[in-house]
């Protein structure tokens, strides 16, 4: 491919915008294995990464959207682990599943906080928020002083994730 080449997800739709620049209808994102729409090498921002598909849609008139927005990733076919994974890369950032329509490398920061007294289950949550990925929550709250143990395990194309093991009620997360 070159090092010049670069891969660029699609918009499509249906109709074009009226002369008021309203899209009706959905607008579908169809993703062909683009790595780069991420804050990481936008330094820290989305909306950099965003910015040639936002661009795309103001040069064609587009000002708003009354329908929805699809996200297509059927340009890969094959399972959604890498050649040579084995079963506990996934716990780790760099084994999110492969999409051709990834976003932020398809990777989220779980946060985990202490719960409010001991015995409690600790507080969960997903950087950025999403309700795509849920969690059975197992981790709960020791006493002050013990040692930290956070168990990530995320089944195969499944959208729970679960956390298991313990913090300490004095642990800032």
């Amino acid at each position: 491919m070159g090092t010049d080449h670069r891969i660029k997800p699609s918009l499509y739709a249906k109709a074009r915008p009226n002369p008021a620049g309203t899209l009706k209808g959905d607008l579908i994102v169809f993703g062909n294995g683009d790595p780069t729409i991420n804050a990481r090498l936008h330094g820290g921002d989305i909306y950099k990464a965003l910015g040639p598909l936002v661009s795309a849609l103001t040069n064609a008139g587009v000002k708003s959207i009354a329908g929805g927005l699809v996200g297509d990733e059927s340009y890969f076919h094959g399972p959604p682990l890498g050649s040579g994974w084995v079963w506990d890369d996934l716990e780790y950032y760099y084994g999110a599943e492969i999409s051709t329509l990834t976003i932020n490398d398809n990777a989220l920061q779980a946060v985990v906080k202490p719960g409010l007294r001991v015995g409690a289950a600790c507080q969960l949550a997903l950087e950025p928020a999403t309700a795509w990925l849920s969690f059975n929550n197992r981790m709960q709250t020791a006493e002050r002083g013990a040692t930290r143990k956070v168990h990530f395990y995320h089944p195969l194309c499944q959208n729970t994730l679960l956390v298991s093991g313990q913090m300490p009620i004095d642990d800032a997360g």
